[in-house]
């Protein structure tokens, strides 16, 4: 346990109390943990992920958003309560009432087209957010404000750089980008990336829209153009100075850990997943795969990142390993790596801030995200298999 002062609430639980908790939450089956791993060091990583679970939720407004209290352009909660609720949804820990009252939040902030975070001061990353509470939204339509998921779903549509807006023969095709109330026109495609890409894939799909869609076709296109030779995927095919591993031949990026999960994702969600393209992330992930830092950075220009993404990639890397299959012993690895970080009031913190995973609610989302992954049984799929 991480002796780094916590920032935020008290701590909820000693040491002790949590491992007590988390063995009888081992031995209910609750978060997603199976009953089998009562008594076994599996029922500490379901103390570590109740201790987490925990500190969200006493991050929580009371209007129900999860705001960053560590970096003002996030201090709204757009982009942070949606990703917020996938991680605690991963995790079996949100209830149709909790659902009900952040995603009325949300609706709140959006805006009369359906996009979240275009409202705020400086927009807060809005087709990331949108495509994240479409998500969300998706999964709990009980829940949903009427007419939401439509208008969102409209709006993420309209962003997408495709063939009708001009985007033929350009290296953003397919994909999208923060977001904005003007619509881009070519060639100045603006920052277009791999991983809002993947979020709002996900969004789409999750709402109904079919794998035969346009905007999939083209949205499959976009992510094909982010994989390497080699099987692995870079952020983006727009912005080359972004990437974060090594160049490879003729200028063209190297792959590296979190945005080979980004590519993984986006892939299954597209129906993907049993192809090639999908098969060869998943043997890269393989081989190169730690739960120290994001792989395939260390040694580069950007060799930072290999620690500012490390919640990143293991988030990324357990939910794809619940699917399809992971190394060795992944599962006990990652709990025993997650457990050794976590502060004494339940949250996570990275010490290296490029990422934003200094901010505690983004990195204990990770971790929840993570941890629930590793704590499903073998073979259920994991967490976010839903998806």
């Amino acid at each position: 346990m991480s002796s780094a002062t916590a920032r935020g609430p008290a701590p909820l639980w000693s040491r002790r109390e949590v491992l007590a908790a988390g063995t009888l939450l081992a031995a209910q089956g609750l978060f997603g943990v199976s009953a089998a791993f009562a008594g076994t060091p599996e029922a500490d990583g379901a103390a570590v992920l109740a201790s987490a679970l925990g500190w969200l939720e006493g991050q929580r407004s009371h209007d129900g958003r999860y705001p960053s209290r560590v970096y003002g352009l996030l201090k709204g909660g757009a982009s942070t309560s949606p990703f917020v609720l996938l991680a605690l949804d991963a995790a079996g820990a949100l209830d149709g009432d909790a659902a009900a009252a952040s995603l009325a939040a949300l609706a709140a902030r959006c805006d009369e087209s359906g996009a979240l975070g275009l409202n705020e001061v400086v927009s807060d990353y809005p087709c990331y957010a949108t495509g994240m509470m479409l998500f969300a939204l998706s999964r709990h339509v009980d829940a949903a404000p009427p007419g939401l998921a439509e208008r969102s779903r409209a709006w993420l549509l309209d962003q997408q750089l495709s063939t009708r807006r001009g985007w033929q023969d350009h290296p953003a095709l397919g994909g999208w980008g923060m977001g904005a109330r003007s619509l881009r026109t070519p060639p100045d495609a603006g920052h277009v990336d791999l991983s809002m890409t993947r979020r709002v894939i996900e969004g789409l799909v999750a709402s109904g829209l079919g794998p035969e869609h346009p905007a999939l076709l083209e949205a499959r296109s976009f992510v094909a153009r982010c994989q390497s030779e080699d099987g692995s995927f870079f952020y983006s095919p727009v912005e080359l100075h972004l990437n974060k591993g090594e160049t490879g031949p003729n200028e063209r990026p190297r792959g590296y850990g979190s945005a080979t999960t980004d590519g993984w994702h986006a892939l299954a969600a597209l129906g993907f997943a049993a192809e090639p393209s999908a098969k060869q992330a998943h043997a890269w992930l393989l081989e190169h795969h730690r739960v120290d830092a994001n792989p395939g950075v260390e040694g580069g220009p950007m060799h930072a990142f290999a620690e500012a993404m490390r919640g990143y990639y293991r988030a990324g890397s357990a939910t794809v390993f619940a699917r399809a299959g992971g190394p060795a012993d992944w599962r006990a690895q990652l709990v025993d790596a997650i457990a050794a970080d976590q502060r004494e009031d339940g949250s996570f913190s990275n010490p290296n801030p490029l990422q934003k995973e200094d901010d505690p609610l983004i990195a204990t989302a990770f971790a929840v995200v993570a941890l629930a992954a590793a704590l499903e049984p073998s073979g259920a799929g994991g967490p976010n298999a839903r998806a």
